[in-house]
């Protein structure tokens, strides 16, 4: 519900504020159902673990050093400003994003990553006798890793992406795509025709990701 208020945004009360592209917004509060998945508690268990180890692996000049580097990482915006990250905020977004990809940790500050082209084209929704696949398009070669999110089958009306989750790296690809339909249907299933899927990609190296790039395409009907 829009609301005449001065700008806020998280929490205050049994009242959620929020910006809208229509001003300012605000909605009751709801506790989200804490769903134990597989998936959910491996990245909680990295989450925990390395927010201990600011504190019980940490040396007092290894934070120090940590303090400097984030002091040089921006914080995603709120309200039109941005902020810096802690030094234990850039330990756990650094080492949480390695846990994800399967790398080691990193335990002093890596340097800053210049990202080059991303190649992810295009999502493509075959509906055949084998059922729907789901292949990524690539305009050029693939130099860094690529972390794969994706949402659950929507309605095709739907213009903008949410609630994402993790699936993996990107397969290797094969004649210039790359398959992710095992990615997909093991977290949501196979969609059905007349549903869309949003897939959200990301180049990651080192602990740095980069910017995300959106795709998204609905299935047809079989022979569509």
């Amino acid at each position: 519900m829009k609301t005449l208020d001065t700008p806020r945004i998280n929490r205050c009360g049994n009242q959620v504020y929020y910006l809208s592209p229509y001003g300012q917004c605000a909605r009751g509060y709801g506790c989200p159902k804490n769903t134990v998945r597989a998936a959910r508690n491996h990245a909680r268990s990295g989450f925990g673990y390395y927010s201990r180890a600011w504190s019980s692996r940490l040396t007092e000049a290894g934070r120090q050093a940590w303090i400097v580097a984030g002091g040089k990482v921006p914080t995603a915006k709120r309200l039109n400003q941005a902020g810096w990250r802690t030094g234990q905020q850039h330990l756990v977004a650094v080492n949480v994003s390695q846990f994800r990809v399967g790398e080691a940790a990193l335990w002093t500050p890596p340097e800053p990553v210049v990202f080059g082209l991303h190649p992810i084209g295009q999502l493509t929704l075959a509906n055949g006798d084998k059922g729907v696949r789901l292949m990524l398009s690539l305009a050029g070669p693939v130099t860094e890793k690529i972390m794969v999110f994706g949402q659950a089958p929507c309605s095709a009306g739907r213009m903008k992406r949410r609630n994402l989750a993790y699936l993996g790296l990107l397969p290797t690809p094969e004649g210039g795509v790359s398959d992710i339909t095992e990615l997909y249907v093991a977290r949501y299933g196979e969609p059905k025709p007349g549903e869309k899927v949003f897939i959200v990609t990301r180049q990651q190296k080192n602990g740095r990701e980069g910017e995300d790039k959106v795709t998204s395409s609905a299935v047809l009907p079989r022979g569509g």
